[in-house]
């Protein structure tokens, strides 16, 4: 299958913290948020970094437990693992698949 895309989709108890933290700690770019009729948090939100989208919806503290400092990989990737305030881990790294 060439050209395979997916969004990830994160849920946390407070999406908005969430939102705002992803925002001030990695650079992703708010593209759409949609709150809860209730006013429970957030039923859908869009963000990109780059050309990847997650979305998220309905993160505590500010700041970025980095669970695996920036490193070379033998793949010729540079790798980065933070852990964000809800405990998930996030990786980021240049390798792309397929280049």
């Amino acid at each position: 299958m060439t050209g395979a895309t997916f969004y990830p989709s994160l849920l946390y108890a407070d999406a908005d913290s969430a939102i705002e933290w992803l925002e001030r700690t990695f650079g992703f770019k708010r593209q759409e948020v949609h709150s809860a009729e209730d006013g429970s948090g957030v039923a859908h939100a869009e963000l990109a970094f780059g050309g990847a989208v997650v979305m998220v919806s309905s993160a505590r503290e500010a700041g970025a437990d980095i669970a695996l400092e920036l490193t070379d990989t033998d793949y010729d990737s540079r790798d980065l693992t933070a852990r964000d305030p809800e405990g998930t881990l996030w990786s980021f790294g240049t390798y792309r698949p397929g280049t």
